[in-house]
């Protein structure tokens, strides 16, 4: 859904895109979309794909804070 913009289960397009909510500069967990905690000052936010027919949903992180260090 995130790269194509439709449900990958009934084909609709009708997408709902809820991110994670900003809370003093940085992103709070929900409880429908989780913040991963990688260090004291690092985290992986979230980005949830649901379809409005079906209610099929995906659910991605925002990978940046995830790569390895070299």
């Amino acid at each position: 859904m995130k790269n194509t913009g439709s449900c990958p289960k009934c084909k609709s397009t009708n997408i709902f895109i809820y991110e994670s909510p900003i809370f003093d500069g940085g992103r709070i967990a929900t409880v429908f979309n989780p913040v991963i905690k990688i260090s004291t000052f690092k985290s992986a936010s979230s980005t949830r794909y649901i379809c409005r027919d079906c209610g099929y949903s995906e659910l991605y992180f925002d990978t940046t804070n995830l790569k390895k260090n070299n």
